[in-house]
């Protein structure tokens, strides 16, 4: 797979609604608001929607429930057109190449959020390491094994959790792999002097 996408530079761009001070990493041309600000537009477009088509809302809601046979030759359809997609090499190719294009931008994203100053640089003092490899997420009370218990695994996963839950403050930060490192066996030092070892 090339390189390509890890090289380009992410887009952050300010939110275009009036009074929202977000900013966010923009994967396409057409966005333009962050996600919550796209999330309530959203939200109330398909309330418009649905009030002035409710009869034949209904009506489908009806068909599609009422004849299953409809249903099975829909699904059916559906599954031999991603059987054939991801027998498709090229397709797949490109698929593969998207998906770590957006991975990149998401990671980006995060750790610019929880660096220092809101910039993509590692939060110890003293430190200016900001190469985007070298950087990673780290739980500042150091309950990281609970959250990745919980269903939270490590990588792309514990990114997407964190944007979804609306990166809550003082709960992370970003840290370079070396200064992490260091943490964690300060962490550890202190807990033996605590035991008297």
């Amino acid at each position: 797979m090339s390189r390509k996408c890890y090289e380009k530079k992410p887009l952050l761009r300010k939110c275009a609604t009036e009074g929202c001070l977000n900013t966010f990493v923009r994967t396409c041309g057409r966005h333009i608001y962050c996600r919550p600000c796209a999330e309530s537009r959203d939200k109330k477009s398909h309330e418009k929607y649905r009030t002035a088509n409710k009869k034949s809302i209904k009506l489908g809601k009806d068909r599609w429930r009422l004849d299953p046979s409809r249903r099975e030759k829909l699904l059916k359809r559906y599954r031999n057109l991603m059987n054939k997609k991801y027998k498709d090499l090229e397709w797949r190719k490109k698929k593969n190449q998207r998906d770590a294009e957006l991975k990149h931008l998401l990671k980006v994203e995060v750790l610019t959020r929880y660096g220092k100053g809101g910039v993509l640089l590692c939060c110890w003092r003293g430190c200016a390491v900001s190469d985007i490899d070298c950087l990673t997420l780290d739980h500042v009370r150091n309950n990281g094994k609970e959250h990745r218990a919980s269903g939270a695994s490590s990588g792309c996963r514990i990114y997407r959790i964190v944007k979804r839950e609306g990166f809550p403050k003082g709960e992370y930060q970003t840290l370079c792999a070396s200064h992490q490192l260091k943490k964690e066996i300060k962490r550890r030092r202190a807990l033996r002097l605590d035991r008297g070892w």
